[in-house]
């Protein structure tokens, strides 16, 4: 799934989110593990060992390397090498798209824990220079 723009990117992202939640729930928090791409950039080590863990694995060296060794796609995060170089993407999106994807989504952000409130959607520091 590809999304042409803010309003269908939204949608998608909140409706697989909504998805996964709603999944968890049926078949039980237990038996789902929830892996985050910033907390795999920021300890991909213990990250990885969680996972492991969960999938009753033995972790190995070799599945760091190639973690490490391959740039992530398709994030809301951007290509993010290290916790300095980690910062959400939507905090450079215009206020139009900030308000659109708060109107569509922002609740969702808020349920996954990424954001505490709407207030990063007008904080002056995250809007565009010149407005």
């Amino acid at each position: 799934v590809e999304p042409q723009d803010i309003v269908d990117g939204s949608r998608i992202w909140a409706e697989f989110n909504e998805e996964a939640l709603h999944v968890a729930a049926r078949i039980g928090n237990e038996r789902v593990l929830f892996v985050r791409f910033e907390r795999i950039v920021m300890d991909t080590r213990s990250e990885l060992n969680r996972l492991f863990d969960f999938l009753g694995e033995t972790f190995s060296d070799e599945s760091l390397a190639h973690i490490q060794d391959h740039k992530p796609m398709n994030s809301s995060f951007g290509v993010a090498t290290s916790a300095e170089t980690l910062t959400p993407r939507w905090h450079d999106w215009s206020e139009d798209d900030r308000a659109t994807f708060i109107a569509i989504a922002g609740d969702m952000l808020l349920r996954l824990g990424y954001e505490r409130d709407h207030s990063w959607a007008t904080a002056p520091e995250l809007r565009p220079a010149g407005r």
